[in-house]
């Protein structure tokens, strides 16, 4: 019986690992332009504002503000021409990856979508939130940086 358990187990894994690899691989896309840490705006605490070039800038809110960990999050991405985009919040003080939310569109220039901040030990805890946004063929990137406290 505990030689079955095993090896049950140990195909559960493997399976685990390999649904893993092949759908939660970091996106590569030669047009990707990494745009510098917003550290100045907390995006969990006010809409952040970011210029993306001449014509473009985008809105990113984590609404409610000042949300705790695993509490229900509402994702807004605002801003013209864009034709996708997307959000990972991965923790930087504590090793805490982040799967990508695809976000959705709501109605003309705002995309949302929901997720929840991983549970943490620490009382304060960094994040980085990397929105990702489609714009005339292009992808950028932007990450934003914020802390939560427990």
């Amino acid at each position: 019986m505990k030689k079955w358990l095993t090896t049950g187990f140990s195909v559960l894994c493997a399976a685990a690992l390999a649904y893993a690899y092949l759908f939660y691989q970091p996106q590569t896309n030669a047009n990707l332009v990494i745009l510098a840490k917003v550290a100045d705006c907390q995006v969990n605490q006010t809409i952040c504002s970011v210029a993306i070039d001449e014509q473009h800038t985008i809105d990113v809110t984590i609404k409610p503000f000042n949300a705790k960990p695993m509490t229900s999050l509402a994702l807004e991405v605002r801003g013209q021409d864009i034709k996708s985009a997307s959000i990972t919040i991965d923790g930087i003080n504590m090793a805490m990856p982040g799967f990508p939310v695809k976000l959705t569109a709501a109605e003309d220039n705002l995309f949302t979508g929901e997720t929840s901040l991983g549970l943490c030990g620490q009382s304060d805890m960094q994040w980085q939130a990397n929105v990702t946004i489609d714009i005339a063929g292009t992808a950028y990137l932007i990450p934003f940086i914020f802390t939560t406290t427990s």
